[in-house]
């Protein structure tokens, strides 16, 4: 599923992921996360955008975790941390902006479990 020009949600190695269709600099935001529907309470796929706010973006569902990430969470926006070039993976670090994930688990970067930031 192609998203714009910026970015698309592909399955790579036995998982969906949202990756790169373009090189762009640090700071670019990627993706503007759909505020509409907004929830208090975060879920297994729901991104904290901040004042107990949570949404479910039908993209940002498919970006994964990594301790060291392409991307943050800036508000409701999906910023480049760094360079990005096309076909790297669009990644942020749950603990740095997830003050509680409903469904912990092991991190494949380091084997530690990925409970949020409380």
């Amino acid at each position: 599923m192609q998203i714009g020009d910026l970015i698309a949600v592909q399955f790579v190695n036995d998982m969906n992921g949202v990756f790169s269709l373009i090189s762009c600099d640090a700071g670019t935001v990627v993706r503007k996360l759909s505020t509409d529907d907004a929830i208090c309470n975060p879920t297994r796929t729901s991104i904290h955008i901040g004042n107990g706010r949570h949404v479910e973006d039908p993209v940002g569902i498919y970006i994964n975790h990594a301790c060291k990430p392409s991307c943050k969470i800036d508000g409701s926006s999906v910023v480049a941390i760094n360079k990005l070039d096309k076909g790297d993976e669009i990644t942020f670090n749950y603990s740095e902006s997830e003050l509680t994930i409903s469904t912990p688990f092991t991190c494949l970067c380091c084997g530690d479990t990925i409970g949020g930031s409380q």
